[in-house]
């Protein structure tokens, strides 16, 4: 994942100039948006720099699937490279340790295969779970290798501290790959990663005793045509942290859209997930955000929730679009207020229901 190493000030500076160029278009106010945007006006990014030049002096127009194929062209594949750069960083120190073994003269024939089988590895590509995976078969050999050997412990504790930092850089790009950088809560990935996990963890319940709520804030166009962008990100900031310090143990708090987010709650009966839902609604409303420009204090940000059990045997997808309908019914019903889900159509639940009103 790319650094910006822009400070709090210029930062600051390059989106108040970058916000008069995206109104210009048709796009969105999205992170994607901001981030194509935000590495022209810095001129950190050339190729992209190029790019958008080029399509402005053609007299395009930059809708939603221009902005998104400037963004996989020339933001997402950099991010692609840098992946790539891990991965010839790692080839590197297993050719280098190769070398080490060899010249010792030593027997280590287990290791020095291991090694050329992740060469082989390394030369056919892999992704970033792969990688973590050879990282921590490499950590492992090394350290067996370090504790065995004294001829090569000076090059092995170097070689193993290298590896180490690398660990770490995959782990700083899998974290910042499944958390939203603005409100530093979970993104939608992520919480398909936490859904996944939990599911594999399960033992064959799969999600079953699972809840779901997903949060949307009230009006949130029409705070933004009021107060402007810059605080209604704010308002997302304070939405997310209160959904973070509300959610407990394995529950997990993600944003999942522009102003919509979701708290998943595996092992959580419906008047648990009813209970925190009000919790969130109080917590929001109760709020007061304050305008760094005026000093005005407001304090009408409210958010409509929808409440959903998961029903066995349905996908992850219909549960949260179950939580959604509920939500959608939450804001039809006049904002601010907490709703529940019906149970899925062909579901024991709803078949009981029905059952009980045709006797």
């Amino acid at each position: 994942m790319h650094k910006y190493l822009d400070s709090k000030e210029s930062s600051a500076e390059l989106l108040r100039l970058m916000l008069p160029m995206m109104a210009q278009h048709p796009a969105a106010f999205h992170p994607v948006s901001y981030a194509l945007w935000y590495e022209y006006v810095a001129g950190t990014n050339r190729l992209l720099m190029e790019g958008i030049d080029a399509a402005l002096k053609a007299g395009e127009t930059f809708n939603e699937e221009k902005v998104a194929d400037l963004y996989v062209r020339f933001i997402a594949e950099r991010d692609v490279a840098d992946g790539m750069r891990m991965q010839v960083r790692l080839e590197r120190i297993v050719a280098d340790l190769a070398k080490t073994v060899a010249a010792a003269g030593i027997r280590t024939s287990d290791y020095n295969e291991s090694l050329e089988q992740y060469g082989e590895t390394l030369k056919k590509g892999v992704d970033v779970p792969a990688l973590e995976a050879l990282v921590k078969s490499l950590i492992e050999g090394t350290q067996t290798m370090h504790a065995s050997s004294a001829t090569l412990k000076g090059e092995l504790k170097s070689s193993n501290h290298a590896i180490e930092e690398l660990r770490a850089e995959l782990a700083r790009a899998k974290g910042e790959a499944h958390t939203d950088p603005l409100t530093g809560i979970r993104n939608r990935r992520g919480l398909e990663e936490v859904v996944e996990k939990v599911e594999a963890d399960a033992e064959g319940t799969g999600l079953n005793g699972s809840c779901l709520i997903i949060v949307d804030i009230d009006h949130f166009k029409r705070c933004n045509d009021t107060y402007g962008h810059l605080f209604g990100d704010k308002v997302i900031r304070i939405v997310g942290q209160a959904l973070a310090s509300n959610v407990k143990g394995r529950d997990t708090a993600a944003r999942i859209g522009g102003e919509e987010f979701a708290v998943f709650l595996p092992q959580t009966p419906l008047h648990g997930a009813c209970a925190l839902a009000e919790t969130l609604r109080r917590a929001v409303e109760q709020g007061r955000i304050k305008r760094v420009e005026t000093g005005e204090i407001v304090s009408k940000i409210t958010v409509s929730l929808g409440v959903a059990a998961y029903e066995s045997g349905e996908t992850f997808e219909n549960f949260m679009r179950r939580a959604d309908h509920a939500l959608y019914a939450a804001k039809a019903g006049g904002r601010n207020r907490v709703s529940v889900a019906e149970a899925a159509p062909e579901s024991p639940a709803a078949n009981k229901a029905k059952r009980a009103q045709n006797p």
